[in-house]
């Protein structure tokens, strides 16, 4: 996991109005969401792997190209 899941905050914005003289308010809210956590897959072995393929070419005589 790379980000752990979470709830957006929520948030109230209010607004006055006037209509026709008769004053009020209009709320709306937002947010309050669930955001899922992120993965992203990590193969924690790929060094230890690739040192094993050297480690076996070498022994057998191959050597890097340059």
């Amino acid at each position: 996991m790379i980000m752990a899941g979470y709830m957006t905050p929520m948030q109230t914005q209010c607004y006055g109005r006037d209509y026709y003289g008769y004053g009020g308010v209009n709320c709306y809210t937002t947010g309050s969401q669930y955001i899922p956590p992120s993965y992203m897959t990590v193969d924690s072995n790929q060094g230890p792997r690739d040192a094993a393929v050297r480690s076996c070419l070498f022994e057998q005589g191959w050597t890097p190209d340059k």
